[in-house]
């Protein structure tokens, strides 16, 4: 329990401030008996139903949610001197017997305040930004394919697109070091550029890869058509690929694997394709369409995209150079509940981002989407 002489945050009763987030809100009650918490967003919403706790000395923790006004009341023991309020950190959704409207934790801090006028308390929430993390084999070697092993936590980031509503998302790229940082910092842009268009069902950014103009070494294939063919399922639920993908379109099988694709496009969805066998221009926009239409996965009108990619800068692993490692050849996706600060850099450079480390202090909470089950990290506390 801090006590009076906490160096906090100082709050003045009756007047609105922005809380940082890490810690607990300390107060002298006076002789007042009652203690009225009021708590918005930072966009001037009201934050309901959300979970408040008071801690006094000698007595029980006492609960409440959150009113239709952002309100929580409570009576103060007699003979209380100090408290100690509290958003607690509950992760959406557990827990809670009604969950609240805020994703993840929010805890007040301040300095003692005389509670001899009103006995209440406006505070106003910082704006919140929550990173998910995909680490790993994203990527084949200079592609910006995302391969099947990403969309699971992908998927998963539905229910915050939900819960939120309105917000601005940022994808941002990442690569080891292997190469130069004059091929990575593009590449990383082409990576967060093709999550953004997987988010965005956008078909025709990802049919470009196949285009003859692109660079022969990230030029999209025979292969990526095999892991499209190895995760898309016909009816009965059996993936139409299930051999290597290996990028051999020669491979025993293969043909009849594109040509069973092709029936079932022309049977399911109308397509009218030539069942050859001969994966083309015409099969490849219902395959990339099948693999882009993971439920969950697609962004809802209301939220605004971007994208940005910070080449080999800022590793989760710090390494030397022309060193591959799988941690840092990442995708990092950010919900901003309000704008992006500061703003996302347009043009880009060779010398990566120094935008990044600011918005990484905002984060409140930070998924990490591709660990089962997915692991809630607080920012400033474990959970």
């Amino acid at each position: 329990m801090p006590d009076e002489r906490d160096p906090l945050h100082s709050i003045d009763v009756g007047e609105s401030a922005a809380v940082p987030t890490g810690a607990r809100h300390v107060f002298v009650v006076s002789s007042r008996r009652t203690f009225v918490v009021q708590v918005y967003s930072d966009g001037g919403d009201v934050a309901h139903d959300l979970s408040v706790d008071l801690d006094v000395p000698g007595s029980n923790r006492s609960s409440r949610f959150t009113d239709t006004e952002g309100r929580a009341s409570f009576v103060i023991p007699g003979g209380a001197r100090l408290g100690v309020v509290t958003l607690p950190n509950v992760p959406p959704g557990e827990g809670e017997a009604r969950p609240p409207t805020v994703a993840g934790a929010v805890r007040w801090q301040g300095v003692p305040i005389e509670n001899d006028m009103r006995a209440e308390l406006l505070v106003q929430l910082p704006p919140r930004v929550v990173r998910a993390r995909l680490t790993g084999i994203l990527f084949d070697t200079s592609k910006c394919f995302i391969l099947p092993s990403a969309l699971d936590g992908i998927r998963r980031l539905g229910a915050y697109y939900e819960r939120w509503g309105g917000v601005h998302v940022l994808v941002v790229g990442h690569t080891d070091t292997v190469g130069p940082q004059s091929y990575n910092q593009p590449l990383s842009c082409e990576r967060a550029e093709s999550v953004a268009a997987y988010l965005c069902d956008d078909v025709d950014a990802w049919l470009a890869w196949y285009e003859a103009d692109k660079p022969y070494e990230k030029r999209w294939g025979t292969l990526e058509d095999q892991h499209m063919l190895s995760h898309v399922q016909d009816d009965t639920g059996a993936p139409f690929w299930t051999g290597a993908c290996d990028g051999n379109a020669y491979s025993p099988g293969y043909s009849d694997a594109v040509a069973r694709f092709q029936q079932w496009a022309n049977d399911t969805h109308g397509a009218g394709l030539t069942v050859d066998g001969a994966m083309g221009p015409a099969s490849r926009r219902p395959l990339v369409t099948e693999y882009m239409a993971e439920d969950g996965t697609t962004l809802p009108a209301d939220i605004t995209l971007w994208t940005h990619g910070c080449g080999e800068s800022h590793p989760v692993i710090p390494t030397g150079d022309e060193v591959e490692e799988d941690r840092n050849r990442r995708v990092e996706i950010f919900v901003f509940e309000h704008e992006i600060v500061p703003p996302v850099p347009q043009g880009g450079g060779d010398d990566g981002c120094s935008e990044y480390p600011a918005w990484v202090a905002q984060i409140v909470h930070h998924l990490d989407l591709d660990e089962e089950p997915l692991r809630l990290v607080s920012a400033d506390w474990e959970t």
